[in-house]
């Protein structure tokens, strides 16, 4: 007992002759200490859901409605430089450009050099988000140049059919995009459909949609209504308060739905067979929305989706299904290719030189010079002596054959799509070479061809995946005087838009797209024919900046 009061007093005497400084220093560390952890769970709890943000100045405007509010800053934060300020903007700040100020706008080139960011790729234009054009620099194209118009008018009927068909949550389904139809006022439905798609790729074709608004020029903030004002009313019951759908909450849901499908791995989509391609066509799509809008929500769901993408890669070479395959697929690579492109031009990465080497080298490996077998491409007169530089799929003995899904499309003619993608995957990675301009006549050998719907035969050598990569390929491979690239959209005049469903379908809910009859619409169905086929009608005008182009617009040739 005596030793027990007596070790008490002790205890006691520690604490009363320690300096009072001392014991509040100690106080307050482990108050600190227990604040810290609170504060380290909530990062984490952060970290793993589907918003996760990046702080800015404290004066930085906000963008309304991509929802969730930033956490607490704290020092490190306030260290980090922000994102461009100017290219956010308050609810409500976009207005259309007038014709003067948006040629004014248009013809000014941002300057300086670009940074290697987006995985590196050289060369990608002017400083952040160089890559990429605002409507107000395309308004000031429209200005210069008439024709401009006529592709915009069916380019806004493709856009306007995209919308009129996302789902609440702002996704689009491959397999169940009709559920939409009849709710903005337009009769009938779209269940006229040669493939029915495959439901798998609803993440991909919702990433496609959503570049083909982004590259119309959308973004969160559009005002700009997607019904005309006899639809008006429909629209109205829907969304309910008078208010009318507009292209800002199609793009701001998009943009919501592919971030709450991305895991804590930062995959994009579900865990599917090829999910690589839903993955792929989600980062593109958000990577551009961040870079044109810089808004702070998306940056990190991209840093995610790319890091995801470099761990992916097959060691030394490209890119195929799964994580780190023992092959590598020409297709996946050059999605992927497109990705770090875009990524760059945002400014989120630095440069991977052993990457593009190795990306390199697998190009140089599967593409070769040689003539197509008769069977590939249909015809029985085709001269298989005639030599093409060919791109192959899995290896160089591949090029030259047709890739196909058994039992849906073995029947489609060949196209050179792997070539188009090649040649444009070393427009990214500023390759130039002489081996280019073999790939161009390749590409210019086989122009986009007319057909009918009412012609089965004739889809057979439909192929918009094809004609979108070439045309992009086109468009930076050929300068804009170059006859041959009039020639070629001389030939993509018809087989675009004399297949479009819009003369005659006015008010019918298949305005404004493309019958799913091409080559791989078995995958994606009518969602992923028009959306792709507006990112073609886009091709002349995206990707702008690529290898330090000027801002010059290269307008479809068209006669209406």
């Amino acid at each position: 007992m005596h030793r027990a009061r007596s070790g008490e007093k002790a205890d006691g005497t520690v604490l009363q002759t320690m300096p009072s400084w001392f014991i509040s220093l100690a106080l307050h560390g482990a108050i600190l200490l227990l604040a810290t952890l609170f504060y380290v769970k909530h990062t984490v709890t952060e970290d793993d859901s589907v918003y996760i943000t990046q702080i800015r100045r404290p004066d930085a405007p906000k963008i309304a409605n991509l929802d969730p509010p930033p956490p607490k800053k704290n020092a490190d934060d306030e260290a980090q430089p922000p994102d461009d300020p100017s290219m956010i903007q308050e609810p409500g700040a976009e207005e259309e450009p007038s014709a003067s100020s948006a040629a004014e706008e248009g013809l000014q080139d941002s300057g300086g050099a670009s940074p290697l960011g987006v995985a590196g790729l050289p060369g990608a234009g002017g400083g952040s988000g160089g890559g990429y054009r605002s409507r107000a620099s395309r308004a000031g194209s429209s200005a210069r140049g008439s024709q401009r118009s006529v592709t915009d008018k069916r380019l806004k009927a493709a856009l306007c059919w995209l919308a009129r068909h996302q789902n609440p949550d702002g996704s689009w389904s491959a397999t169940q995009f009709a559920k939409q139809c009849g709710k903005h006022g337009y009769a009938e439905d779209c269940s006229r459909n040669e493939f029915s798609g495959n439901e798998q790729y609803d993440v991909g074709v919702t990433g496609l949609a959503l570049l083909a608004l982004l590259g119309a020029g959308y973004t969160p903030s559009s005002k700009e209504a997607v019904d005309e004002q006899e639809n008006a009313p429909a629209s109205s019951d829907l969304l309910g308060e008078g208010r009318r759908l507009s292209y800002g909450d199609v793009v701001k849901n998009a943009c919501k739905h592919l971030i709450s499908v991305q895991d804590s791995s930062g995959r994009i989509g579900p865990d599917v067979d090829r999910y690589i391609y839903n993955h792929l066509l989600g980062s593109l799509a958000l990577a551009e929305a961040y870079g044109i809008t810089r808004i702070w929500l998306l940056r990190r769901p991209v840093e995610k989706a790319v890091r995801f993408l470099q761990d992916s890669r097959s060691p030394q070479s490209g890119w195929r299904y799964g994580v780190r395959p023992p092959d590598t697929d020409t297709s996946v690579t050059g999605w992927a290719v497109a990705v770090l492109h875009s990524a760059l031009s945002s400014g989120l990465m630095t440069a991977d030189r052993s990457l593009y080497d190795d990306v390199r080298r697998w190009f140089d490996l599967v593409t070769v010079k040689q003539g197509i077998p008769r069977k590939s491409v249909n015809d029985p007169d085709w001269d298989e002596k005639r030599e093409f530089l060919l791109t192959g799929y899995l290896s160089g003995k591949d090029a030259g054959r047709l890739v196909s899904v058994s039992g849906q499309n073995e029947h489609y003619s060949y196209t050179p799509a792997l070539t188009a993608i090649m040649l444009l995957s070393r427009f990214f990675l500023d390759e130039k070479r002489p081996a280019e301009q073999a790939g161009i006549d390749t590409l210019l050998a086989f122009p986009p061809v007319r057909w009918s719907r009412e012609d089965p035969t004739s889809w057979r050598r439909v192929d918009l995946y094809y004609w979108y990569h070439a045309t992009l390929a086109l468009a930076h491979g050929l300068p804009p005087e170059d006859g041959r690239w009039k020639k070629w959209t001389e030939a993509l005049r018809p087989a675009l838009f004399e297949s479009q469903n819009l003369q005659g379908f006015d008010g019918t809910c298949l305005e404004g797209s493309w019958d799913p009859v091409d080559r791989w619409s078995c995958e994606g169905g009518r969602v992923y024919t028009t959306a792709i086929a507006a990112l073609t009608l886009e091709a002349c005008y995206r990707f702008s900046r690529v290898l330090g182009a000027p801002r010059k617009e290269r307008p479809i040739h068209v006669d209406d």
